[in-house]
């Protein structure tokens, strides 16, 4: 494996899980934003409606009304009809359920006197302003909820997570499809700047071959004034200096080769003894 082929398996894996964690964080921090909107949106409309509660409670005990059972139930459903114009987005909706579990207040009159008391959400309901999730016959909702005492209600201004989380799951597809045209673009940078790089080694590596063949003709073309600039400028000037080396000994043995082949003396070598 050469080292283009390393550098791409080495750096590609790195640059695609940087921008997987890119487009994650982005889709996270959008659907975080989004819930804090939809809870302060939430929040402010269930305000509405605790008001309205507590604006009609206010009116039966201004007229000493409210030890009467039919005044309290008059009071009671004309909180329901203005809570019910409550608009919370465009699917959501307010509705009450008293403190044993009934429904006794729900924009669809089917569901008025339903037990809910045996919902999990409902179980972990708290005499406090909070924030929970809970089923429904279209999907989970998101739902703010306060318990009012005088009636023992419960208020819940819920919003389907649909909507709520709309813009973040139209925004998902845009985001993996950004995420994959970065990552073949800085694939596509990564590529060639890898290629710029390696192809000086690569030059030196063809040149070394072919003097290795014989070929000391052989020069690198590598102008650039970085670290393998300088050693190809090396390159050339070790390759330059083997083929004079390599001349001068093939003159020299052509030179001693015409002295052998054309001599009619006698020639030896002897030691200092003369053997």
């Amino acid at each position: 494996m050469n080292t283009y082929s390393k550098v791409l398996i080495t750096t590609l894996p790195l640059v695609f899980l940087l921008l997987l964690a890119t487009v994650g964080i982005a889709y996270h921090f959008s659907r975080t934003a989004l819930t804090e909107l939809a809870e302060t949106c939430l929040d402010t409309r269930l305000s509405e409606a605790i008001q309205i509660a507590a604006g009609n409670d206010d009116m039966l005990h201004r007229y000493g009304l409210e030890e009467i059972q039919a005044s309290f139930i008059k009071a009671q459903m004309d909180a329901s009809v203005a809570m019910s114009a409550i608009e919370v987005g465009e699917r959501g909706f307010i509705f009450a359920i008293d403190r044993r579990g009934t429904l006794v207040m729900h924009p669809d009159p089917a569901m008025i006197g339903r037990d809910v008391s045996q919902k999990a959400w409902f179980k972990a309901l708290k005499p406090e302003r909070s924030r929970l999730t809970h089923l429904t016959p279209t999907g989970r909702n998101l739902a703010m909820v306060d318990y009012f005492d005088p009636w023992e209600w419960y208020l819940l201004a819920s919003d389907p997570e649909q909507e709520v989380y709309g813009v973040a799951n139209r925004m998902k597809p845009f985001l993996l499809y950004l995420g994959l045209i970065g990552f073949s673009a800085m694939t596509a940078a990564l590529m060639l700047l890898t290629r710029r790089l390696t192809e000086p080694l690569r030059l030196l590596t063809v040149g070394a071959e072919k003097i290795g063949e014989g070929d000391l003709d052989t020069r690198i073309a590598i102008r650039s004034g970085d670290e393998f600039g300088r050693l190809a400028q090396v390159f050339n000037q070790m390759a330059g200096q083997l083929q004079e080396t390599l001349t001068q000994l093939q003159h020299r043995e052509a030179h001693f080769r015409s002295l052998i082949e054309y001599t009619n003396d006698l020639i030896a070598i002897v030691d200092a003894e003369g053997c």
